[in-house]
């Protein structure tokens, strides 16, 4: 079974207005080596993070040597017994 991305994206738009949600007025992304944010999330809440990334590098003092690559990340943090400890 092949999905279409004109029956794929439109879906992924819908469910990720439905589920992004958080108590605070602003969202509060802490990436290791992305963001460095003061906040963290509350006890009880938990809050999904996704990254992707492409890079694409050319060496010249190395024989003209290219280099591309992609990557994904999905980070899970979840509040424990305090609002500072994460």
């Amino acid at each position: 079974m092949n999905l279409s991305c004109t029956t794929l994206c439109p879906f992924l738009l819908l469910f990720s207005s439905l589920v992004s949600s958080q108590y605070t007025p602003i969202i509060n992304s802490n990436r290791p080596g992305f963001t460095q944010g003061a906040f963290s999330v509350g006890p009880g809440v938990y809050q999904l993070e996704f990254g992707a990334s492409y890079r694409q590098d050319r060496f010249a003092s190395l024989a003209d040597e290219k280099s591309t690559g992609a990557g994904f990340t999905l980070d899970l943090r979840t509040g424990l017994i305090l609002q500072n400890l994460n």
